[in-house]
């Protein structure tokens, strides 16, 4: 890693990347590293790292749902085998002309206020692999609070902000929902305890208060404060959609002539 910009792992696998994850997100933000050498004394550097994982693994890297670390692209099967395209795409975009437009264009790309912890784009493939690590309760919640508990009869009078529901019926409701959208049994039964939702729901959650309420056994929901503490662990959810290109005819005719500009001036390079 001494004097390195970019670090790719080949053929990575979830069991390595979960056994390795801390020391990933380490080498992912950390500002200096360790450079250790044999019958040499460690030295810290400072760190450019830039690190790329390659996988046919469904699972390569343990992604959060919150998780900023990772860009997660999904290639496309259809050009497997199609040596043509490669050699074509080899030809064009490996030369030094090429690399020099792209390496100029991104030079000069207006950057200013842009953080990629908090602006990269979420991909439906990221938007996959993050489900299967969410708090099943926490997600459901997420999708389902405003549905579910605007009834006037979760409303306290005079406050929709506070909705109080019996613990036994919030609980028919979460595990019917599993069932609804096909769950797996184990994962159902794992849900079932009710004192593990009470759990959940009152010692990870904000807004979330056990009372009792003549007699009966109720979850007080403070709706604003459930809101703002999902809407952070849930905040990179939805996957991005694709800008629409507005131009005009002036506006396409100069971009294809820069194209052609581009092409010719990449088939004329001897280098």
């Amino acid at each position: 890693m001494e004097n390195r910009l970019i670090v790719v792992f080949n053929e990575v696998s979830g069991v390595d990347s979960n056994k390795n994850k801390e020391k990933i997100k380490s080498l992912a933000t950390a500002k200096q590293i360790n450079i250790r050498k044999k019958y040499m004394n460690a030295t810290i550097q400072e760190s450019f790292l830039r690190l790329f994982f390659f996988s046919n693994n469904p699972k390569p890297v343990q992604v959060g749902s919150d998780s900023r670390r990772f860009c997660i692209i999904r290639n496309g099967w259809d050009r497997i085998g199609d040596s043509s395209y490669f050699e074509n795409f080899r030809k064009i975009c490996f030369t030094k002309h090429a690399c020099n437009v792209i390496f100029t264009y991104l030079l000069n790309a207006d950057i200013i206020g842009y953080s990629p912890r908090w602006d990269k784009p979420i991909t439906e493939e990221e938007v996959k692999m993050k489900a299967d690590n969410y708090n099943l309760l926490q997600y459901w919640l997420f999708q389902e609070l405003d549905n579910v508990f605007n009834k006037e009869k979760y409303s306290l009078p005079k406050d929709d902000n506070i909705k109080i529901v019996k613990t036994t019926e919030f609980h028919t409701l979460f595990i019917n929902d599993l069932i609804d959208n096909l769950f797996d049994k184990k994962i159902i039964d794992d849900w079932k305890s009710r004192k593990k939702i009470a759990s959940e729901l009152t010692t990870r959650l904000d807004g979330f208060t056990k009372i009792k309420l003549h007699g009966i056994h109720c979850y007080k929901i403070e709706i604003n404060k459930v809101k703002k503490y999902l809407s952070k662990v849930f905040r990179n959810h939805d996957k991005h959609q694709p800008e629409e290109l507005n131009l005009n005819d002036d506006e396409i005719t100069f971009l294809l002539s820069q194209q052609k500009t581009i092409a010719i001036d990449i088939e004329s390079d001897e280098d």
